[in-house]
């Protein structure tokens, strides 16, 4: 049931802490959750997340990479007496491409492949919350009520799109809580101040670009007006609940907009007042 005058939700999501890649992707095929938002698994991420198991009484360092391999040697720590010791056990290698494993002991050989098997059909929670937020930020947009993140506002508009996401975390057995915001009083000036920071904060980040720009690249031309689009952007979706900071947006906005001109040498001219004719 909507409150009157609702504005949005406050949204929190809790992702499973591991879900098979076969389930995840039925789950957002049932919840309208485009399966292009679920990245491949390339396999060096895969052992990367594998090693971790393997590396009780022994340290794993990566010792050579390009765009086919990966080395890596194995080297056993043991305590004798007070002093620790350590040896070499193995070298062993990755194929990026095919995901195979050859190592100079099989046993470790056998453990490891299995591992990166595993891996490339799971999918942990941080893989669960990063496609929660390519959802919203591909149909709708979030705005973190924090800093360090995990609780949001998502404006009443983009209510279908928490929707999708309920009904994916739901089915992979993680969960989501959403709180109703009505207009009005401190609920509208906590919303207003969250998006104002967002905004003030893509401004900051263009200002430190802008310090370092090339305006001789063309590249770097299109990002840094790109950025200065994105904030406009975000200013004119919220811009009925920005409240009384609008116009300080507003003059952020400005003020970084102006600082990209100058730094890649476009000037403005004022525009010439309009002639007057006789009678007028």
């Amino acid at each position: 049931m909507k409150l009157p005058n609702q504005i949005g939700e406050i949204v929190s999501w809790v992702s499973p802490h591991s879900v098979d890649y076969d389930d995840l992707q039925a789950a957002m095929t049932n919840a309208g959750v485009p399966l292009t938002l679920a990245l491949d698994m390339r396999y060096s991420n895969a052992w990367r997340r594998a090693q971790h198991h393997l590396t009780e009484k022994r340290i794993i360092r990566e010792t050579y990479s390009d765009d086919d391999i990966m080395r890596f040697q194995f080297t056993a720590e043991y305590l004798n007496g007070q002093e620790f010791h350590y040896s070499k056990e193995c070298d062993l290698e990755l194929d990026k491409k095919s995901g195979i494993v050859t190592c100079s002991d099989a046993v470790l050989e056998m453990r490891a492949q299995d591992l990166i098997n595993r891996q490339m059909k799971q999918r942990n929670a941080n893989d669960v919350t990063r496609i929660v937020q390519r959802l919203f930020r591909k149909e709708s947009d979030l705005i973190p009520i924090r800093q360090q993140g995990g609780v949001y506002f998502v404006p009443e508009t983009a209510s279908d799109v928490t929707d999708k996401a309920e009904r994916m975390l739901i089915a992979i057995r993680g969960s989501i809580r959403r709180f109703e915001i009505s207009g009005g009083g401190k609920s509208s000036t906590s919303v207003a101040t969250s998006i104002r920071d967002v905004i003030v904060k893509m401004c900051d980040d263009c200002t430190e670009f802008v310090k370092e720009i090339d305006s001789t690249d063309e590249k770097v031309r299109t990002k840094a007006f790109a950025n200065v689009a994105n904030a406009q952007a975000k200013l004119d979706a919220y811009r009925d609940l920005l409240c009384d900071y609008r116009g300080e947006v507003e003059g952020v906005i400005a003020d970084v907009d102006t600082k990209v001109k100058t730094a890649l040498g476009i000037v403005e001219t004022p525009a010439e007042p309009a002639s007057l004719t006789m009678g007028e």
